[in-house]
């Protein structure tokens, strides 16, 4: 359900129980946290069990809200486990969750139907047909994709069915959310996991003639939106979220403190708090500000590629190091609990830590000021000749410790259903009727409030027990006094509590997964036959036996029998266009598609209500057969297993998927896409010996990053092989099998 408020609500990053207390302290509505899996940033810090226990029962005790990430994709072999950790924290009552993993939103739906259902931006969701796709599954928000314009946003959010929230403030990933294989090809460390080592923050050399030598670049300015709120609100943006769960409570609470300022001042008068709200801002130690992906102008500015990456105010750099620590040469002052990175030169992610001690000379400092040499006990190795930043300090004045807050008690909801007439009253609960007869009067200036019946109903008299949803039909027009309907909620809830059986154990897992919506296994050769994704031109065999011949939606000529592929990407102001290459398809009778966004479920019935051929794939991700499950329900009729999936993975997917699973077994894959305009083309390197090549930008002005080597995987019994020659010659000499043989953590 749309929220109907006017001001939108202020969304914080808490990575600590310490973080959200602060953001909560500073003026946020709500705030957005993980436990230890399942979740984008697993290498953060994040809450144990107690910790969100006690965020809970805070939470609600302010009247905030507090929503919980389980935004990763979600392997067939780890459903027992993801279960597990669900069963726990739907106990505490969070006010949604946030997902990436369309399997992970059916699972929820089924299982979990009280939860509130966010799509996270690594869904990747970019125009209104994919926002419409979001609420045919159940979501009722969706977290918009960072790389939209401004205007494109406006188009967007008017005719959303769905609450809309957007990123104002934080660090921006360069690739299109959901999108980016680059940390898992160099590592296995997958961003789609939770576990990105942010290989765009490092330094490139690039030998195309016109590009820049040597750069980042990749790696983005901070997004910085405060005078752009006025923007947003009159947009429609109903929640505006800050991104750094990686951050410290003192980042959180002056971020939180500068938009929160901004947010409350009249929307006439906001220009007048808009300097002070940037100098509370400008100590927040974050990187150089940009506006994002909001015009064309500012995704040509967004990459400045001479410029180190790093967020933090710099204070010094390191003079030496040695056993037990470093000196550092301190440009700016410095104290006793700042929290510190050392930044390498190569712009690789750097070691950080919290200062608790320093030495000038042999004496003890709390300070350390500019000119001064000062030694730090660390235990850790120190990238020589490193930068060292700032990235972190206490708020003085204001305490975060959140040990002593108490737990939350679970409370067991039930729905209702009252009914009121003049002749009494009835409520259905938990499967028993309670009812009192009684003749009431009719009303004759004030007509019983079926909002103000719902409000009452909801006051249990046990803070363990309370009501889920809560549907009120009146029929005639029975005046019921206050006080008499305050004594009938009194009379049920005491009933109903006395007689209620004690809380069933939870039931595991093991049966609710192997349900299946298709059949499962034993496919035709028909059905496994493989596909060669080409472009026009002569064939492309490769010793590869009869196989469907796929193309990108590139306009005339048709081929029926081709199946085409179509857009991960398509902005707002392109849909009219697309719309009208798919319509000339269909009329020239083609009927195969290959899905890779789910922006394109919606268009196409939108534009026709044939029977079609539909292969979910690549950047589409499906991990797992409930993911399956979710596409056979919307037409897919076959599913491509995920790119970074290792062998026994793609067995699991492949044993319970209802629908014939698909097996990336050679191409180049896109590690990253951006419409950010990258300032190198052409065959780069890292300092690690990494070779890549950017290519230009196409005519959606999309740039992408593509792997020197072609992956190549051995085919997989029972599965069906897909060959992409988009970007790769068949034989090339130097291949890899990315995650097929290492697993995904």
């Amino acid at each position: 359900m749309k929220n109907s408020t006017n001001l939108p609500e202020l969304l914080a990053p808490a990575g600590t129980l310490s973080t959200a207390l602060a953001a909560y302290a500073a003026g946020a509505d709500a705030v957005y946290c993980g436990v230890g899996r399942f979740n984008a940033r697993e290498m953060g810090t994040n809450f144990s069990y107690d910790d969100l226990s006690r965020l809970s029962q805070k939470a609600k005790t302010l009247g905030k809200r507090f929503y919980l990430t389980l935004n990763t994709l979600v392997k067939e072999t780890e459903w027992e486990a993801f279960d597990e950790t669900v069963q726990k924290i739907a106990r505490l009552d969070p006010d949604a969750v946030i997902l990436q993993d369309i399997g992970v939103a059916r699972f929820l739906r089924t299982r979990y139907p009280q939860l509130e259902l966010h799509a996270s931006t690594q869904m990747g969701i970019h125009n209104s047909p994919g926002i419409l796709e979001a609420a045919r599954m159940g979501i009722s928000r969706v977290i918009l994709e960072r790389q939209i314009t401004l205007r494109e946003l406006k188009r967007m959010v008017p005719a959303s069915p769905l609450d809309i929230e957007v990123f104002i403030h934080g660090a921006l990933c360069c690739s299109l959310s959901g999108n980016c294989l680059f940390s898992s090809w160099m590592g296995g460390w997958s961003g789609n996991r939770g576990r990105c080592k942010q290989p765009c923050r490092r330094r490139f050399h690039g030998t195309e003639e016109g590009s820049p030598k040597s750069g980042f670049f990749f790696s983005t300015q901070d997004l910085y939106t405060l005078d752009m709120i006025d923007d947003l609100q009159q947009a429609g943006v109903k929640s505006l979220k800050i991104e750094g769960r990686l951050k410290q409570p003192d980042y959180v609470f002056k971020v939180v403190q500068a938009y929160r300022m901004v947010l409350d001042a009249p929307s006439g008068s906001r220009g007048q708090v808009l300097g002070e709200a940037r100098k509370i801002l400008s100590s927040s130690y974050g990187r150089r500000w940009s506006h994002g992906f909001a015009t064309e102008k500012d995704m040509a500015e967004l990459v400045q590629y001479d410029s180190l990456g790093v967020s933090g105010q710099l204070v010094g750099t390191v003079a030496s190091a040695g056993k037990g620590g470093f000196a550092l040469k301190v440009s700016r002052r410095l104290r006793l609990g700042d929290r510190l990175r050392i930044q390498p030169a190569s712009g690789d992610e750097g070691p950080s830590f919290t200062v608790t001690a320093m030495r000038d000379g042999k004496h003890p400092v709390s300070t350390a000021t500019e000119g001064r040499e000062v030694f730090i006990p660390y235990d850790r190795e120190v990238p020589a000749s490193g930068r060292v930043y700032r990235v972190g300090s206490s708020v003085k004045g204001v305490n975060f410790d959140g040990a002593g807050l108490p737990l939350y008690q679970p409370v067991r909801r039930f729905d209702l259903e009252i009914h009121l007439s003049r002749r009494g009253i009835r409520v259905f609960a938990d499967g028993r009727t309670w009812e009192s007869s009684e003749e009431f009067d009719e009303a004759l200036r004030h007509p019983l409030d079926r909002e103000k019946v719902e409000e009452e109903f909801r006051r249990s008299r046990n803070p363990a027990v309370g009501a889920a949803l809560c549907r009120v039909s009146v029929e005639g027009n029975p005046f019921v006094p206050a006080a008499r309907l305050k004594q009938l909620r009194r009379d049920f809830w005491s009933w109903f509590e006395g007689d209620l059986s004690p809380e069933p154990e939870e039931d595991g897992p093991s049966g609710y997964f192997r349900r299946s919506s298709g059949k499962t296994g034993n496919f035709t050769e028909q059905e496994l036959q493989p596909v060669i994704i080409k472009k026009g031109g002569k064939a492309v065999t490769a010793g590869v036996r009869a196989a469907v011949v796929a193309r990108p939606l590139n306009g005339a000529p048709w081929f029926p029998e081709h199946e085409y592929v179509l857009p991960g990407f398509c902005s707002e102001e392109d849909l009219d266009m697309l719309k009208q290459q798919l319509g000339s398809a269909l009329e020239a009778g083609c009927r195969r598609f290959r899905i890779s966004s789910l922006y394109q479920l919606s268009l196409l019935e939108e534009l026709t209500s044939e029977s079609l051929t539909l292969t979910a794939a690549y950047p589409l991700p499906v991990a797992n057969a409930l993911a399956a499950e979710e596409l056979y329900q919307r037409g897919v009729r076959r599913i491509q297993a995920w790119l970074e999936l290792e062998r026994p993975a793609i067995e699991a997917l492949r044993d319970a998927s209802p629908l014939v699973v698909e097996v990336y077994r050679y191409g180049r894959p896109p590690l990253l896409i951006t419409r950010a305009r990258i300032p190198v083309s052409g065959p780069i390197s890292d300092s690690r010996g990494g070779q890549f090549r950017v290519s230009e930008a196409d005519e959606a002005g999309l740039t992408v990053l593509y792997p020197a080597q072609a992956m190549e995987v051995p085919g997989v019994p029972g599965t069906a092989d897909c060959f992409d020659y988009l970007n790769a010659e068949p034989g090339e000499s130097s291949t890899t099998t990315f995650n097929f043989d290492r697993e995904l953590v």
